[in-house]
């Protein structure tokens, strides 16, 4: 679609990348496009600007007190904030026409300091296409990540057998809004489903379990 671009049209044109105090908004235009990229009613101010790179992304950063960033709490759900936004895309830099466009980029923060993290070995992850649309583009902010590695913290394999030793790694993304993390429960599952489902649960409470404890090497 229109709205990827890439090799493989793997990568949305219109993304937003948040933290803990500010948001990145960045857009690809189909190329040959002459016009500017700016936040709307802040056309003028430099702190809102969209900087164009080598590779003709736009891209802007400021912080959730910056360039109109409308705050509203308790979205999605009560003790959230959802830090809104809007960018105009002007497809010629001196008359505004009625093929602009305009971009609405949304960071929603979770109020509760928990987070669901969850990674699944040999699938491709396409979700984030039914939540797109050619106007909006929304982040679940997430202060945490969540990788499975080979034993030495490389890349996984394409295969995995049995008896191969797995690195999980959660890093603590934003450090400047939280200091530490404590994982709370830990479970994994053969990928199945229904009867054929096999899910154990390796850390519970914050603890190891038994199995967690005979599993877990470090």
């Amino acid at each position: 679609p229109a709205a990827f671009y890439g090799d493989e049209c793997e990568m949305p044109r219109k993304q937003v990348e948040c933290s803990g105090d500010q948001m990145i908004i960045k857009y690809m235009p189909i190329p040959t496009f002459n016009g500017v990229v700016f936040i709307m009613d802040n056309g003028n101010t430099a702190e809102c600007a969209f900087i164009e790179d080598d590779n003709g992304m736009f891209m802007a950063t400021f912080s959730y007190q910056q360039c109109g960033v409308i705050i509203t709490p308790d979205v999605r759900n009560a003790g959230d904030t959802s830090y809104e936004t809007s960018a105009a895309v002007r497809f010629n830099a001196n008359i505004e026409r009625g093929t602009d466009m305009k971009l609405t980029a949304e960071c929603i923060i979770d109020g509760s300091g928990q987070s669901d993290l969850n990674n699944n070995i040999g699938t491709i992850s396409v979700d984030q296409r039914s939540n797109l649309t050619e106007e909006t583009a929304l982040t679940q902010y997430q202060p945490v990540s969540f990788q499975l590695q080979d034993g030495n913290g490389g890349p996984l394999p394409a295969t995995v057998n049995l008896g191969d030793d797995l690195r999980i790694y959660i890093p603590l993304a934003d450090t400047g809004r939280y200091t530490k993390l404590k994982i709370m429960t830990l479970t994994t599952n053969n990928g199945m489903t229904g009867a054929d489902m096999v899910m154990e649960t390796l850390i519970n409470g914050g603890r190891l379990t038994d199995i967690g404890d005979a599993l877990v090497t470090g």
